[in-house]
């Protein structure tokens, strides 16, 4: 046992990382941003995709070890606008300029508790869901059955799950393999959604005692529109299994930590709160500069960040005055179950009936004017 924790101990120690610059127009603006990244490479196509879309010139700088990623934050401080640091578990790292750093979770959990009753379970779902989501299902003549036939999981499998990723992420996709996923379904089941006893759409559902949980999706339809009709029956469905078979609580599981990702957002709207338990990976950002390109990659990434062991939504206004018809606007759009508080800065100043729109509630909101701050980046990052 000793030889394994030495062995253990000594893989940890020679951990190497990635130097890679990031350079192009970021994605929003198209001004020109140059990002330095330090890590394993796990979260670097996300990284590069959410500040550069498709259009960043990856260059590799070098290897380093990973206790040496704050010194090379410090080495390109003066030729990068950020500097971002994949921190991998078990190492904690601290940045050279600290006050100007914000650290995220790679990915969040989120899940939802059920009602004792389904009217309670349908009271839970946002206005939007049971409006226009819970329309679909009845628009498209939606059905559901479930099996654990390994013939349909192979199905599944070869033309929804793989397919689904293949054209989602392209040459970024990820898969579990065959084995995982008939292995998962024989502990649970396949979930598949049927359009006129065809099925469009599928997700594997995952018995974990009194928690259900939504593990693979993938996805037949081709149209936008039927999928997103599939999408809402497989949440739709997958809460009604859930209920109908005693769980407690269903773990919707992984999204990437931006409040205006659309997984997130939906997720958000079928009920689920956010948790800080679904990786053990950590990004941290260092802002340098706060140029054209930097200023649009925080106005349109507003961001779940970690403070201590409380969730912190971070959200930038940057193009306008904040009125109280935005403040609470935003208020409504990004306050969630799991998120200890949300913090909206503006660039452009805050009107003074906006403060008196978020006073009251039960995640607490507060607006930060950054037009008299002589570091706007220190007050955001703070």
């Amino acid at each position: 046992m000793f030889d394994d924790l030495w062995d253990m101990i000594q893989s940890l120690a020679a951990f190497r990382s990635r130097v890679v610059r990031l350079s192009g127009p970021e994605h929003h603006s198209q001004q020109d941003l140059t990002v330095v990244y330090v890590g394993n490479g796990k979260n670097l196509a996300f990284v590069s995709r959410s500040i550069f879309g498709d259009q960043a010139v990856e260059t590799e700088i070098g290897k380093c070890n990973i206790w040496g990623a704050a010194a090379q934050a410090d080495i390109h401080a003066s030729n990068a606008d950020m500097i971002v640091v994949d921190v991998p578990w078990p190492y904690d790292i601290t940045m050279p300029c600290d006050e100007r750093v914000i650290e995220i979770p790679a990915w969040v959990r989120q899940e939802t508790q059920l009602m004792d009753t389904w009217t309670g379970v349908i009271k839970g779902l946002r206005k939007s869901v049971r409006d226009s989501q819970l329309r679909k299902i009845r628009k498209f003549d939606l059905t559901q059955t479930t099996t654990q036939d390994p013939i349909e999981v192979d199905r599944f499998y070869d033309t929804m799950y793989e397919p689904h990723l293949r054209r989602r992420f392209g040459v970024d996709a990820t898969f579990a393999s065959r084995q995982l996923v008939q292995k998962c379904v024989s502990a649970g089941t396949l979930l598949k959604i049927l359009r006129d006893g065809e099925v469009i759409g599928a997700c594997v559902l995952l018995d974990l005692g009194e928690t259900l949980q939504l593990l693979f999706v993938g996805f037949s339809a081709k149209d936008l529109r039927e999928i997103d009709g599939a999408s809402a029956g497989i949440y739709y469905y997958s809460l009604e299994y859930a209920f109908q078979n005693g769980y407690k609580n269903v773990d919707f599981c992984g999204s990437r930590p931006f409040l205006n990702d659309g997984v997130l957002a939906v997720k958000r709207r079928w009920g689920a709160g956010v948790f800080h338990d679904w990786s053990l990976e950590h990004l941290l950002i260092q802002l340098n500069e706060l140029s054209p390109g930097v200023e649009s990659f925080l106005s349109n990434h507003p961001v779940i960040t970690c403070q201590g062991d409380r969730l912190i939504g971070k959200v930038l206004i940057s193009d306008r005055v904040l009125t109280a018809d935005v403040a609470n606007k935003l208020s409504h759009r990004f306050v969630s179950a799991g998120i200890d508080g949300l913090n909206i800065y503006s660039l452009r100043g805050i009107q003074s009936d906006a403060y008196d729109v978020v006073k009251s509630g039960s995640v607490p909101v507060q607006l930060i004017d950054l037009c008299d701050s002589g570091d706007p980046l220190r007050s955001y990052c703070g």
